[in-house]
């Protein structure tokens, strides 16, 4: 396959898709369509206050999706629902390490800010044709 590298190889130490987030307004309508029509398990729910945000992680077959819905009437969820509606608002890779990413994309001059996770690092949008890229740590 062209362009395919092991982790090891690669320059951010990519390891494939971890999941993608989408931004809903009705979250409950959302976890409806997505369990009853699809057939998704939820696997967690959380609020993250970091971001204002209700997020349900589901399985969908072999994929991972983070539903994210508001809390409140500030935050980044609700700027974005606000900017977008409802829709993919970040595509979440994994990676060997995220240090690594980060000073490896820094070098680049590519801004790095925090994700929508604890545990994620993120290049803005305008960085990558409009859609919030995420780092993690871990398999893709």
């Amino acid at each position: 396959m062209v362009g395919a590298r092991r982790p090891s190889e690669h320059p951010i130490g990519l390891t494939g898709l971890s999941h993608f987030s989408v931004a809903v307004a009705d979250h409950r309508a959302a976890l409806n369509f997505y369990r009853n029509a699809l057939d998704a398990e939820t696997v967690v729910e959380e609020e993250r206050r970091s971001i204002a945000a209700r997020v349900t992680r589901l399985r969908l077959a072999d994929s991972r999706i983070d539903l994210m819905s508001r809390l409140g009437t500030a935050g980044p969820i609700n700027d974005h629902l606000y900017r977008y509606g409802d829709g993919v608002r970040s595509v979440v890779f994994g990676v060997t390490d995220l240090d690594r990413a980060a000073t490896q994309l820094s070098a680049w001059g590519c801004p790095i800010q925090s994700g929508d996770d604890d545990e994620t690092l993120a290049i803005a949008p305008e960085w990558n044709c409009g859609v919030m890229m995420e780092l993690t740590a871990g398999q893709g």
